[in-house]
């Protein structure tokens, strides 16, 4: 997937598995820190 997303974006796969890593991890400690997304917190995407 980085390397087709790379190509629509005109960027390499590299940056676009960076920018996927820190999104992710924003979204993660979104989801831990703020009341409002503790629903989230068992999903298992935020589990771990």
């Amino acid at each position: 997937p980085a390397v087709t997303v790379a190509a629509q974006f005109g960027v390499q796969p590299d940056n676009v598995r960076q920018i996927c890593r820190r999104h992710g991890r924003k979204v993660w400690d979104l989801v831990h820190t703020d009341e409002r997304f503790t629903a989230l917190r068992d999903h298992g995407w935020f589990a771990a």
